[in-house]
């Protein structure tokens, strides 16, 4: 039983390790390639300023 709780344990440090580390990275980068589709397809019709998330069909 002493391994089953190791084993328990390495789970259950990896997905927090994996919640602290990976999941803020991939929020990241989601968050630059829709800014990079927003920008280039609203370049030349109109500037969005900076720190505004336009919302999408408006």
């Amino acid at each position: 039983s002493s391994s089953k709780n190791i084993a328990y344990f390495n789970i259950s440090a990896f997905f927090a390790i994996f919640h602290l580390i990976l999941k803020p990275i991939i929020l990241v980068l989601l968050n630059k390639v829709r800014q990079d589709r927003l920008s280039d397809s609203a370049f030349g019709i109109w500037t969005p300023t900076p720190g505004y998330t336009p919302i999408d069909g408006q």
